[in-house]
């Protein structure tokens, strides 16, 4: 027998009863994971940008945020921090890509920007520099119950929707974040920069 399908809304129920210890790894990779999601749930919102990925918000609460994400061919992330929040996303539609990348311990800390070293500058448009980041595992997510998930111990990563293949599709994803997510440190791998950045969506739900 097929597992039953759930909706949005059912989902969002199920984080409204939980509390600051239930969002952990295991719990929200099995809440999240395994049933279907129904499609009608979350195609009206489905729509996409030509310019870069869409973020839909489709609900926020003290102790967590959940995103849809519209990435048509071609569009990818930067490489990014979650500002101390563990993140956890489900493909929906499409085939997803995700590279992991090796944090200095003040990125694991979670924390918006460091204090200036000898071997790290803000410059006075608060750019970081003397960044290196090291790339780490690599992953190719289809669309399916499995669910990918970002933490304090691996805190930095690139997931987009790369033209690899001739029948490359747009892809839709689900993420969830242990608190709401309105700002990251992006990281440029070629020039070794960070800087902060403030998250916005492009439609929020209505109450």
């Amino acid at each position: 027998m097929a597992a039953p399908e759930r909706s949005l809304a059912d989902l969002v129920a199920t984080l409204n009863r939980f509390t600051a210890e239930d969002f952990t790894h295991d719990r929200l990779a099995q809440v999240l994971g395994g049933n279907p999601i129904r499609e009608s749930s979350f195609k009206p919102r489905v729509t996409f940008r030509a310019d870069k990925y869409a973020r839909h918000s489709i609900a926020r609460a003290e102790l967590y945020d959940m995103i849809l994400l519209c990435w048509a061919p071609g569009q990818v992330s930067p490489v990014h921090n979650h500002q101390g929040n563990s993140g956890w996303v489900r493909v929906l539609r499409g085939r997803m890509e995700e590279t992991h990348f090796h944090a200095p311990e003040w990125v694991i800390a979670g924390c918006p920007m460091p204090n200036a070293s000898s071997d790290f500058d803000i410059d006075d448009e608060g750019t970081g520099h003397g960044i290196k980041l090291r790339r780490n595992d690599h992953f190719i997510h289809p669309a399916g119950p499995a669910v990918a998930s970002v933490d304090r111990q691996r805190p930095i990563h690139q997931l987009g929707n790369p033209l690899r293949h001739a029948d490359d599709e747009p892809a839709v994803t689900l993420h969830v974040y242990s608190r709401p997510h309105d700002a990251c440190l992006t990281f440029d791998t070629t020039d070794h920069t960070c800087r902060r950045v403030e998250l916005r969506f492009d439609t929020v739900a209505s109450a």
